[in-house]
């Protein structure tokens, strides 16, 4: 399988989660900004940590795999609870945008991880690369956005109640 399949099949994974889940970006996002700040100050000291209880990888370098996970576990976690989108373009586009947000916070990763096996640098993670500033800034933005806006409706009987 090539680099650009793999990175296909990561977005397409990344999208579906959220899509099936149908949480909001907002939560998502956020998760994952604070699982980019722990990976950059957990994992040079989670990896020696593992190496030194003897686990390794063989095909893949074992901090650049702790380094993905620990981006994505936060936002992983809230997979499963949290606020929710109910209308499909929603769920559309938050998918899309929690897909591409953690692909860029993990795309200096990933190019190292792929460019060791493929002899090049795949053009779609050179994108993002060159990009990367500029959409986690707008992607992190829009998560604070979004966050903002998941307040919970008022439902009828709280309104009757209020009057």
């Amino acid at each position: 399988m090539n680099a650009l399949m793999l990175v296909a099949v990561i977005a397409i994974a990344l999208f579906a989660a959220a899509y099936i889940t149908r949480r909001r970006f907002g939560v998502l996002g956020l998760a994952l900004a604070a699982g980019s700040v722990l990976s950059v100050n957990a994992a040079p000291m989670l990896t020696p940590f593992l190496l030194q209880h003897g686990i390794t990888m063989t095909r893949l370098p074992l901090d650049s795999v702790v380094v993905v996970i620990l981006t994505i576990a936060p936002a992983a976690i809230f997979l499963f609870t949290g606020p929710a989108y109910n209308k499909m373009i929603l769920r559309v586009l938050g998918a899309a945008g929690f897909a591409l947000l953690a692909l860029t916070l993990c795309v200096d990763t990933l190019q190292t991880i792929f460019a060791a096996g493929n002899n090049g640098q795949v053009t779609f993670l050179q994108q993002l690369h060159e990009n990367q500033n500029i959409i986690i800034i707008v992607g992190i933005v829009a998560a604070i956005a979004d966050a903002m806006l998941a307040g919970k409706p008022k439902s009828k009987e709280r309104k009757k109640a209020k009057d």
